[in-house]
């Protein structure tokens, strides 16, 4: 069993897909679904998306996968807050999973891997990479949490991500969806070309 906590954050505004993106359908289930299944296969127990406005299709993904939902009444203000409010609902855990509801497809055996040389390694910080592109999920201990939720202003998780420089490690995967999230349509038209791939 997997202990991290993981934090998926499902509350953007989805400006540029010009719908809510996370219910939109992909393969007969909402966009969403496709980005918290793999982690639930992978053995992770400990789910939980952050959201913004009412959505009952996220809502109903997130019952059905046994993932727990922490309301941002901040959401319009951004990433970072959303970051923030995940954090401060999941105090109890040593280590934790962060990573964007949009980035579908990760498969399940690459999540294991990432984990297991989190723990492996023991650095404070593990980010995938694929062809050198850095990715999500990141994993990050208790301490490197501690820091984040210490600083102020914008861009919390990337400056408290920042102090932990020499502590980070980079695991190169085979796994495109690692770095690929859904921004637009064109995006999620070339998800479902790799997926044929």
């Amino acid at each position: 069993m997997k202990n991290s906590a993981v934090i998926f954050l499902a509350a953007g505004e989805s400006k540029r897909f010009g719908s809510p993106k996370l219910s939109f359908e992909l393969l007969g289930k909402p966009l969403i679904f496709h980005t918290i299944l793999p982690f639930v296969k992978a053995g992770f127990t400990k789910l939980f998306a952050v959201v913004g406005e009412e959505n009952k299709t996220i809502e109903k993904v997130c019952a059905e996968l046994n993932v727990t939902l922490i309301r941002n009444l901040n959401f319009r203000s951004g990433m970072n807050d959303s970051v923030v409010c995940g954090l401060e609902q999941t105090s109890g855990y040593g280590t934790f999973c962060v990573l964007p509801a949009d980035q579908p497809f990760i498969q399940n055996q690459t999540l294991t891997m990432l984990y297991n040389r989190f723990v492996q390694e023991k650095c404070e910080i593990l980010i995938p990479k694929f062809q050198a592109k850095k990715g999500h999920p990141v994993f990050f201990t208790k301490k490197v949490r501690d820091k984040i939720l210490s600083l102020e202003g914008d861009f919390r998780l990337r400056r408290g991500l920042g102090e932990f420089k020499e502590q980070t490690c980079f695991f190169e995967v085979k796994d495109c969806f690692v770095a690929f999230d859904i921004d637009t349509l064109e995006d999620l038209e070339k998800a479902k070309l790799i997926l044929v791939e």
